[in-house]
């Protein structure tokens, strides 16, 4: 990326001497660019690496071919980024490689990312040591980059020998178990805006989906962000930075809290030499109001007809509340209230019919403590908030038996709502065309009549029962997922208090070790009705123990992998080129690894959680890690080197 340079003309006036400013290359100075420069050393790191990786391709003419990321799990805990671009020769590596700030061979041109010089040291932010391969016109090359003695950073050829294999560079190192989720937490972040995106191992990354898209621009529905993406690097944009012209043009203000991306070239904003923020410059705040004005015609074009599609106003409504997340007043659900139509016709957050005769409507909901719909209060201009709207009553009776079609509601609704839901009861010949006809209406014709009651209600023998359809995940919105179903003669049952599944169960509802459709949800009140059911807690213990079964050796595996002594050593059992001696040090290490963990291996996350670490009996593990350092300390370094080439491994062998 060309880098931004303001050319200054200074005159000087009566000067006798002059001298420039030096920096001094020390651990200080190194430990600035390394510790200091990245607010957020993970996000950093696999961002830097990416970006070198598709600039390589870009260099070799390679820009369809993804760069490989292989994130770190407990049974291969490194970081490594592969790409397939030019590689780097040997004498490139032992000068500008090193080499930070003037090291960049990316500043002259807008066709790359980088141009600092000081991303390919990213992974000095976290670890002291890591290794790159680097194949080079039929050469492979291993190095390890360090930091020395007095804390600078430093490179070192481990091996190098001839290859057939195609260019590319590796960069490696081993990242701790408790590192896991904030690697792959960053891959999650940054890894999606790519293009190509990246290849990912070991983890389920998707690219960025949005909601709406066109050149240059995508939108994230129901977010109030603004970003700006170049190279693959998405740039928050701190609104309140921005030039008050533009911040409070009303023409383009909704675009900066609507979940904007904006797409620009690179070289086209200013950023910070750690790729995090941007600098609002003269060419950044140049290039947000152009590119604004080059896309908000595009943005706004197909929203007076996105919902055209709809049966009617009333679902053209609800639609709209849905499209923009409730987001009426900011934002992109600003664009969307003031351009949205149905066919030709305004849609607002509310329907209020006009004043027409015999058009009444009534709305309610029960009574949170008695359960009971309040009397009727009939009006003739009745404003509604269609998504608030759980059933729509049409009362279709003849007028003189009024009070019997309410008695026919009241005992419907009673039988049928839980609290909070909302039902909207319209009555008169034009009432459904005034309330923009909406879907799925119940007539009051085919409503039950209520029974009267000659002896004393006997107790009911049946309940309310429900089960959840594709949840995976608790939200605000959990009864959407909620279906009543005739009651079957028994299951398994969770009980409820008024509607709401208890919190302590909620992750072991969701943890699938009893499928969702073999679960019955009833309310408190029915509990009595259901008693002959096994309660889901009962339930889950059975099945937690008969999952358990099958991973005998995780309490031990757990141990293991969390011990502070053999964490680090057991790293290296999966690159052993063959087993070892089983009387030496990482023979017994290699032995705890086939005994314990590799049983274990792919144990479900909620068996993980909860079982408690258990050592193997008469294991000291610091005392078999320090015998593994001292005894056999020539594998150790072998292993640590990280990349094994085949005169490597062969050397490896003699040694284990």
């Amino acid at each position: 990326m060309l880098l931004q340079h303001e050319a200054r003309n200074v005159t000087p006036s009566g000067v006798m001497e002059t001298a420039r400013a030096t920096v001094k290359a020390t651990a200080k100075v190194f430990d600035m660019f390394a510790t200091q420069i990245y607010a957020d050393k993970y996000t950093a790191i696999v961002r830097e690496l990416v970006a070198n990786g598709i600039d390589a391709h870009t260099a070799a003419g390679k820009i369809e071919t993804p760069v490989t990321v292989w994130l770190p799990d407990e049974f291969d805990p490194y970081l490594r980024v592969t790409d397939s671009g030019i590689g780097m020769s040997h004498e490139f590596m032992m000068t500008s490689y090193m080499a930070y700030t003037d090291g960049s061979t990316k500043d002259q041109s807008n066709d790359q990312i980088g141009g600092w010089g000081i991303g390919s040291k990213a992974p000095f932010s976290y670890t002291d040591q890591y290794v790159v391969v680097s194949t080079h016109d039929g050469i492979c090359s291993v190095y390890s980059v360090y930091k020395d003695e007095d804390s600078i950073p430093a490179i070192a050829l481990l091996s190098q020998e001839p290859t057939s294999a195609p260019n590319g560079v590796e960069v490696s190192f081993p990242v701790e178990v408790s590192d896991f989720g904030a690697f792959r937490e960053a891959a999650e972040k940054v890894l999606p805006f790519f293009t190509p995106f990246p290849k990912v191992t070991n983890y389920s990354i998707e690219p960025v989906r949005y909601d709406q898209f066109g050149d240059g621009w995508g939108i994230i529905n129901k977010t109030r962000t603004f970003h700006v993406v170049m190279g693959g690097v998405r740039y928050p944009v701190e609104v309140t930075k921005l030039p008050y012209e533009l911040r409070s043009n009303n023409r383009l203000n909704p675009f900066f809290y609507c979940g904007l991306d904006l797409y620009v070239p690179i070289g086209s904003v200013s950023i910070t030499p750690s790729r995090e923020t941007l600098l609002y410059s003269d060419l950044t705040n140049q290039t947000i109001a152009d590119k604004l004005e080059e896309i908000i015609d595009e943005v706004v074009a197909s929203i007076p007809t996105m919902f055209d599609k709809e049966p009617s106003l009333w679902a053209a409504t609800i639609a709209m509340h849905e499209e923009i997340g409730g987001e009426y007043h900011i934002g992109r659900g600003k664009l969307v209230t003031q351009y949205a139509r149905w066919r030709g016709q305004e849609i607002k957050q509310y329907l209020t019919p006009p004043v027409m005769s015999g058009v009444e409507a009534w709305k309610f909901e029960l009574s949170r403590r008695a359960h009971k719909v309040p009397p009727a209060r009939w009006e003739s201009h009745l404003s509604v908030t269609p998504y608030r709207i759980k059933y729509v009553i049409y009362d279709d009776l003849e007028p003189s038996s009024k009070n019997a079609n309410i008695a026919r509601i009241r005992h419907w609704a009673e039988s049928n709502l839980y609290s909070g839901q909302e039902v909207l009861v319209l009555r008169g010949e034009k009432a459904l065309e005034a309330y923009g006809n909406p879907q799925d209406v119940i007539l009051t014709s085919d409503l039950p009549k209520p029974e009267r009651a000659r002896y004393a209600s006997a107790q009911r023998t049946d309940a309310r029962v429900f089960q959840y359809r594709q949840i995976t995940k608790w939200g605000a919105k959990w009864r959407d997922h909620m279906e009543e179903i005739v009651m079957p003669h028994d299951g398994i049952v969770v009980v409820m208090e008024n509607f709401g599944i208890p919190y302590s169960l909620q992750e072991q509802i969701l943890s699938g070790l009893i499928p969702l459709d073999e679960i019955y949800f009833v309310n408190k009140g029915d509990a009595k009705a259901v008693k002959h059911f096994t309660p889901f807690e009962k339930a889950y213990k059975t099945a937690f123990a008969r999952k358990l079964s099958e991973y005998p050796t995780l309490p031990q595996a757990k141990a293991l992998l969390n011990d502070e002594h053999l964490r680090p050593l057991l790293r290296y059992v999966d690159r052993l080129p063959r087993a070892p001696k089983p009387n030496t040090p990482l023979g017994k290490i290699f032995a705890l690894h086939e005994q314990y963990i590799k049983p274990a291996k792919g144990a479900p996350a909620v068996l993980q959680d909860a079982v408690t670490p258990k050592l193997p009996p008469r294991l000291n593990t610091e005392r078999l890690a320090n015998a593994f350092n001292t005894k056999q300390w020539r594998a150790k370094a072998l292993l640590e080197a990280n990349y094994l080439s085949e005169p490597l491994k062969q050397l490896l062998k003699e040694f284990i």
